[in-house]
């Protein structure tokens, strides 16, 4: 049974190629009880079998505290959805984040890391993470890259709403704060203004 107090609540996805909609929920905590509902996509073609994906998002908000939520649906539901729900009561440009207008939010783009995790359902441990979204994409695009202390933040905060004894060893020792997966190269700002990326 789920706990009450790990439910964020719904998020709306948009399939991309049909326009249908899907209401799924979000969770603010990985646990015994949450880790199925998290954990639906199948991703043996990808990572061996019994391997099972999930998504994430982590966003800071304007007074410094950060915000993590964990998809329960992956084909309708993506990181913009999810970042744009979890930030609709700080900003009024959660809309256009929710849409994909990159040009309404990139400076919000700046606090928000999306990633994805893979759980061998073996095991029942999460043996990969990696900061990969259509956000990412944009931050690179662009070069807006979150900095590197708000990224290794975004990190070990996503690392502590995970209960512990559902991460491979690597990532409860923090072996993994190493990791390149993890983090996006920053870019300086200033190289970003004299080589605008298109």
């Amino acid at each position: 049974m789920t706990c009450a107090t790990d439910l964020i609540g719904p998020v709306v996805g948009v399939h991309p190629v049909s326009g249908e909609t899907k209401v799924s929920e979000m969770y603010s905590r990985i646990t015994p009880e949450t880790i199925d509902d998290i954990f639906q996509t199948d991703l043996s073609h990808k990572f061996g079998e019994q391997v099972r994906g999930g998504k994430a998002v982590v966003y800071a908000d304007y007074y410094g505290r950060y915000h993590v939520a964990f998809l329960t649906e992956a084909v309708y539901t993506h990181h913009r959805h999810a970042a744009a729900t979890l930030v609709g009561l700080d900003d009024p440009r959660a809309k256009a984040l929710y849409e994909g207008d990159y040009d309404q939010v990139h400076d919000l783009l700046d606090r928000i890391g999306g990633f994805e995790l893979q759980l061998d359902a073996q095991t029942r441990q999460i043996i990969g993470i990696q900061q990969d979204s259509w956000i990412t994409k944009r931050q690179r695009d662009r070069g807006r890259v979150i900095s590197s202390t708000m990224q290794e933040e975004m990190v070990l905060e996503l690392l502590s709403s995970i209960d512990p004894s559902l991460l491979s060893e690597r990532y409860r020792e923090l072996e993994c704060i190493d990791d390149q997966e993890l983090f996006v190269p920053s870019i300086p700002l200033q190289a970003y203004q004299t080589h605008p990326l298109n």
